[in-house]
């Protein structure tokens, strides 16, 4: 990108980061094909390449801990359900259980 570009930089590194298709970006940002790819090849910061996959990570952590939680409280509901004799709660937690492990 040259300095006329350059406000537009910021915009045209996240779409890249996001996946946008370069020709797609440069079609946005009204700049040639061969810039934008150029950019992306050469100048794209790997430090933004690095925080989306670390952003994503989270995400992922975040969701498997948020899974662990509800098959713990299904596992408690299933044990209370079975000291109570109620054969439906333990079968529908036994279900749950299954499918979040699943």
């Amino acid at each position: 990108m040259h300095n006329l570009h350059q406000p537009l930089q910021r915009w045209i590194d996240k779409a890249l980061v996001d996946s946008r298709p370069y020709r797609a970006v440069a079609r946005q940002y009204g700049v040639s094909d061969d810039a934008v790819l150029r950019h992306k090849r050469s100048h794209l910061p790997a430090t933004l390449v690095a925080a989306k996959d670390a952003k994503e990570l989270t995400r992922s952590d975040d969701l498997l801990s948020q899974m662990r939680d509800l098959n713990e409280r299904t596992l408690k509901i299933l044990a209370r359900a079975e000291e109570a004799g109620d054969l439906k709660t333990s079968l529908a937690a036994i279900v749950r259980v299954r499918q979040t492990q699943a």
